[in-house]
């Protein structure tokens, strides 16, 4: 059962229309407005059946009163003083004239209030969940537009041409770089983990596609200063720079060599 009230809860909800924040928070401040008042009036209602009660319970207690002053005055032989009983009766008398006519009344008027306080909470909380339903719709639709402008800004000119500029700065380190082969910069060599960030643009939704022309201009244009100056590349072909391997196997042939000729020389002044 609770299940289908709190479906029920969100039809009606579905019935209200809200046509922007500004409207949903004026409806919600008219249900809030709407309640204090029929809360106040129930507070009032129930002020008067309290006090309705609270007098009929006196004139019960001053009757009590009244019989055992009778009571008393016989025993004691003297005529009975009703004086101050009759007094306090007027007042009781003076309250339970202003609910003549609502006895019957102020138990059906608290009736129909309590009923419209509730109809007045359940509007409220459909206004809520319309409410919060239109705010929902409304910051999904403006995460769209955040998330398609983050987007674009991915596939930008101006986004990618710095992973561009990236990419050519490595291509020119790695290309004046003294290494311990003969290789050439090559495009299909991804150190730079410029792939990498191409990779989570497609993730977030870009296409993470560099232009290899813009790249290649910009290896150029820093490359062409630099040789006409006459700092040229490394000649990895004629004079690589050999790696520990080679310098170790190198030094041992050089010492086995060293070592045949000392042998050799001492062969010969021997003989």
């Amino acid at each position: 059962m609770d299940v289908l009230a709190r479906r029920a809860k969100r039809d009606d909800a579905e019935k209200i229309m809200i046509e922007g924040i500004d409207h949903a928070v004026n409806l919600i401040r008219e249900q809030q407005e709407e309640i204090g008042i029929l809360e106040k009036s129930l507070e009032r209602v129930q002020a008067k059946k309290d006090e309705f009660r609270a007098a009929t319970e006196r004139l019960d207690a001053l009757m009590n009163d009244k019989r055992d002053e009778l009571i008393a005055s016989a025993r004691e032989g003297r005529e009975p003083d009703y004086r101050e009983i009759d007094a306090q009766l007027a007042q009781v008398r003076d309250v339970l004239a202003q609910y003549a006519d609502e006895q019957v009344n102020v138990p059906a008027a608290i009736a129909s209030i309590e009923s419209m306080l509730s109809d007045a909470k359940d509007k409220a909380d459909a206004v809520l969940r319309a409410a919060q339903k239109f705010v929902s719709r409304h910051y999904r639709a403006e995460y769209d537009k955040a998330h398609q402008a983050y987007v674009d800004f991915l596939n930008s000119e101006e986004f990618l041409a710095k992973l561009e500029n990236m990419r050519a700065m490595f291509w020119l380190y790695r290309v004046y770089e003294d290494c311990h082969s003969s290789i050439t910069y090559s495009e299909a060599v991804d150190p730079d983990n410029v792939d990498r960030y191409l990779e989570g643009i497609k993730h977030a939704g870009g296409k993470g596609v560099l232009n290899q022309d813009r790249t290649r201009i910009v290896y150029r244009d820093h490359l062409k200063p630099l040789e006409e100056s006459g700092i040229t590349k490394p000649d990895r072909y004629n004079d690589p720079n050999p790696n520990p391997a080679e310098v170790h196997m190198a030094k041992c042939i050089y010492d086995e060599f060293q070592k045949s000729k000392v042998d050799a020389e001492s062969v010969t002044v021997n003989h």
